[in-house]
C-alpha cells in the first residue's frame, strides 16, 4: 500500500494485552453480587434476632402484664364482695367474692410460670401470696365464720380492721406491678434497640453496597470510555487528514478489532478521495474544455448560418432576379432546416450555461398576459397550419410575476408550441391565474398523453418519450429541460399532470407579486410597498393601507425588491427581515446602496429584534405584530391629505 499525504507510517508496537471489556464487567458484577449477597446475610441475621425478641414479648411481656393487671382485679372483687357480704349479710356478694377467689389461685399459677426464670419478679409474686395469705386466715376466714352473729356495728368494726390488711396486700400487689413493668419496659427498649441497630446497619451496608456498586461501575465505564475516546479520536484524525498508525492505543480486545478495522478503512477511504479528487480535477477540467468548446463552436456555426437564412431570404425576395416556384420551394427548404439547426445550438448552448452556473436571470415585475400573448402571435401560424385552435384565458385583474422576461417567453414559447406540435386535433387551452401566492400559466392540450411512468424523464435532457421517442419526430428532447431549470432559477417550476388519451397539462409557476395592479389606478395616491414572505401578513397590511387611502403593492420574494422599488418608486417600504431565500438585511443594504432608492424610507417590519441594526435615518423598526393605529401614525406623514381613525 502506497504512502498517502496526512499519514504516518512506522514501525507498529505490539500493545500490551488487556483483559476484555466482558471479563471486566465479570469481575465488576460478582463483587456487586457478594457484596449484596453479605449485605442479605446480615439483614436476615437481624432479622432473626428481632424475631426472638418479638416472640419473648408476646410469649412473656404481653402476657406478664395481662395477668399482673387481672391479679389486681381479682384481689378487688374479692375484697368488695366480702365486705358487702359482712356489712349486709346479702348473699349476692358471695358470686363476686367466689369468683375472685377463683381467678385469684387461676392467675397465680400462670405467673408462677411467668416469673420462674426472673428471681426479682418470683420474689415479688411470692410476697403478694404471703400477703394475700395473711390476709386470708386472719381476717377472711374468721370473718366469714362469724358473719350471722354479728351485729352491724361490730361487722363495720371487722371489716375496717381487714380493709387495713388488704392494703397491705395491694401494697405488695403494686410493687409487683412495678417490677413487672420495670421488666417488660426493658424488653421493649431492647427490642427498639436492636430494631434500630438492624435498620441501621441495613441502611449503612445498602449504602456501602451502592458505594462500591457506582465505584466498580465508574471504574468499568472508565475502562470501556477510554478506548471509546481513543476510537472517537481516530475518527476525528481520520477525517482531519492526520491519522497516526504507528500504534494502537491500549485497549480491550474487541476494541483493538474495531481500531484496526477504522484505521484499514481510514487508509482505503484516503486512497479514494484522492482518487476521487484526481477524477473530479479532471472532470471540472473536461467541462471547462466543453464549455469552452461549445460556446467556440455556437459562434462557429451561428455566423454562417446566420449568413446562410440571410443570402436564402435574399435570394427569395428577388433582389438578384426571378426565381422560379421550384427554386424556391428549395430555398425555402434551406431556410426552414437552417432555423431549426440554429434553435438546436441555441438550445444546447443554453443548457450548458445552465449547467455551468453561467446562465444569468433578472428577477424583473412581470406582466405575464403581454408576454404570453407574444408568444401566440409567433405560434399562431402554426397552430393555424395544423387547425388546431388556441385559447387564452385571463382573469381581468392583471397577474404580475417576479421572473426575466426572456427567460419566461422562451419556457411559454417550448409550452405552447410542444402543445401545437403533439396535438392530432382539438385545441390548446392556456389560463393566466394567480393561486397562493403563485403565478400560474397553464398549457392544457387534447394530445394523446403521457403515461405515468413517462413523465419523470421527460424534463431529463436529450430524453424522449412515447412513439416519438421510437420514430425520432419528438425533436432534440432539450426543451422542456431547459425550460424546467430556467423556471427553478427564477425561483419556480414547471409540473406535468397528464393521462393517456386524455391529453396533458403543464403548469409554469413563478413568484407572483401581490396588488401591483393598484398601481395602474389611483395614480395621485401615495404606494406603500411590502415587502415580506408570509401571503397573510401582507394581505393585512394591504387592507390597513388602503383603508388609509394609500396604493399597496405586496412582494413576497425580497430578490424582487429592489427592481419594484425602482419602478414604483413608492412613499415607503415596508420590509420584513426573515426570508427562506435571503435576508432583509441584504435588500436594505441594496436600497441604501442605488442613489435611485436611498432616499425612500423604510420600516422593518419583524419579529426579530432588529433595533439597533435599524439606526439609520430613513429606517425605523416597528416589532411584529404591528397594530393600525401605530402604522397609521407612522404613515400618516406620507398621505397628500390628513386621514383620520375612522378612513
Amino acid at each position: 500500500m502506497s504512502a498517502l499525504p496526512g499519514f504516518r507510517w512506522l514501525h507498529r508496537k505490539t500493545p500490551r494485552r488487556r483483559a476484555s471489556i466482558a471479563k471486566r464487567v465479570g469481575i465488576a458484577v460478582a463483587v456487586v453480587i457478594a457484596v449484596l449477597l453479605l449485605d442479605l446475610g446480615s439483614t436476615v441475621f437481624g432479622v432473626v434476632q428481632l424475631s426472638d425478641l418479638n416472640r419473648q414479648i408476646q410469649e412473656k411481656d404481653v402476657p406478664l402484664t395481662t395477668d399482673t393487671e387481672d391479679l389486681l382485679v381479682a384481689l378487688v372483687n374479692e375484697e368488695t364482695g366480702l365486705r358487702g357480704y359482712l356489712l349486709t349479710h346479702n348473699a349476692a356478694f358471695s358470686g363476686p367474692l367466689n369468683d375472685g377467689r377463683a381467678s385469684y389461685s387461676q392467675l397465680v399459677d400462670e405467673l408462677r410460670t411467668l416469673t420462674a426464670g426472673d428471681t426479682s419478679l418470683a420474689t415479688e409474686l411470692a410476697n403478694v401470696e404471703t400477703r394475700v395469705n395473711t390476709w386470708e386466715t386472719q381476717f377472711v376466714a374468721p370473718s366469714l365464720s362469724v358473719a350471722s352473729t354479728q351485729s352491724a356495728g361490730q361487722a363495720a368494726a371487722v371489716a375496717a380492721q381487714g380493709r387495713i390488711l388488704f392494703e397491705q396486700v395491694r401494697a405488695a400487689q403494686n410493687r409487683f406491678e412495678t417490677t413487672v413493668a420495670a421488666t417488660t419496659d426493658a424488653a421493649f427498649a431492647q427490642a427498639a434497640t436492636v430494631r434500630t441497630r438492624i435498620l441501621t446497619g441495613v441502611v449503612s451496608r445498602a449504602a456501602i453496597g451502592v458505594g462500591l456498586g457506582v465505584t466498580l461501575l465508574l471504574f468499568a465505564l472508565r475502562a470501556i470510555l477510554r478506548p471509546v475516546r481513543n476510537l472517537r479520536d481516530v475518527a476525528r484524525a481520520m477525517k482531519d487528514g492526520s491519522l497516526d498508525t504507528r500504534s494502537s492505543p491500549p485497549a480491550p480486545p474487541e476494541l483493538m478489532e474495531v481500531h484496526e478495522a477504522i484505521v484499514a478503512a481510514g487508509v482505503a477511504l484516503q486512497e479514494r478521495e484522492t482518487a476521487l479528487a484526481r477524477a473530479n480535477t479532471e472532470l471540472e477540467e473536461a467541462s471547462r474544455l466543453k464549455s469552452e468548446f461549445l460556446a467556440t463552436m455556437s459562434h462557429e456555426l451561428r455566423t454562417p448560418l446566420n449568413a446562410i437564412l440571410g443570402f436564402t431570404d435574399l435570394v427569395r425576395s428577388g433582389a438578384t432576379g426571378e426565381i422560379g416556384p421550384q427554386t424556391d420551394d428549395y430555398l425555402e427548404r434551406v431556410r426552414r432546416n437552417g432555423t431549426i439547426l440554429l434553435e438546436l445550438i441555441n438550445d444546447v448552448l443554453d443548457l450548458s450555461k445552465i449547467e455551468a452556473g453561467r446562465m444569468v436571470v433578472n428577477a424583473d415585475v412581470i406582466d405575464v398576459e403581454p408576454a404570453v400573448r407574444e408568444v401566440l402571435a409567433n405560434i399562431h401560424s402554426l397552430a393555424e397550419a395544423k387547425g388546431i385552435s388556441v385559447e387564452l384565458h385571463a382573469g381581468e385583474e392583471k397577474t404580475f410575476a417576479l421572473a426575466d422576461s426572456r427567460a419566461l417567453k422562451q419556457i411559454v414559447t417550448n409550452l405552447i408550441s410542444n402543445a401545437v406540435k403533439f396535438t392530432v386535433r382539438g385545441s390548446v387551452s392556456v389560463r393566466i391565474h394567480v393561486r397562493d401566492g403563485a403565478a400560474l400559466v397553464d398549457v392544457q392540450d387534447t394530445g394523446p398523453g403521457i403515461a405515468a411512468d413517462d413523465q419523470e424523464a421527460l424534463f431529463e435532457a436529450f430524453r424522449q418519450v412515447g412513439a416519438h421517442a421510437r420514430t425520432g419526430t419528438g425533436g432534440t428532447g432539450l426543451g422542456l429541460a431547459i425550460s424546467v431549470r430556467l423556471a427553478r432559477l427564477m425561483g419556480g417550476d414547471v409540473v406535468l399532470k397528464s393521462e393517456l388519451g386524455k391529453g396533458s397539462r403543464f403548469t409554469l409557476r413563478l413568484p407572483a407579486v401581490q396588488g401591483f395592479a393598484n398601481t395602474e389606478r389611483n395614480k395621485d395616491e401615495p404606494l406603500i410597498l411590502g415587502v415580506d414572505d408570509d401571503l397573510d401578513a401582507l394581505n393585512l397590511v394591504q387592507a390597513q393601507c388602503e383603508r388609509m387611502g394609500f396604493r399597496f403593492v405586496g412582494i413576497r420574494h425580497s430578490a424582487a425588491a429592489m427592481s419594484a422599488a425602482v419602478r414604483l418608486r413608492p412613499a415607503a417600504i415596508l420590509l420584513d427581515i426573515v426570508f427562506p431565500e435571503g435576508s432583509g438585511w441584504d435588500v436594505l443594504a441594496q436600497l441604501h446602496a442605488d442613489s435611485r432608492t436611498a432616499e425612500i424610507p423604510v420600516y422593518v417590519i419583524s419579529v426579530t429584534d432588529g433595533e439597533d441594526r435599524a439606526g439609520d435615518a430613513t429606517v425605523t423598526f416597528l416589532q411584529k405584530p404591528v397594530s393600525e393605529d401605530r402604522l397609521r401614525e407612522e404613515l400618516r406623514q406620507y398621505r397628500r391629505t390628513a386621514i383620520g381613525a375612522g378612513v
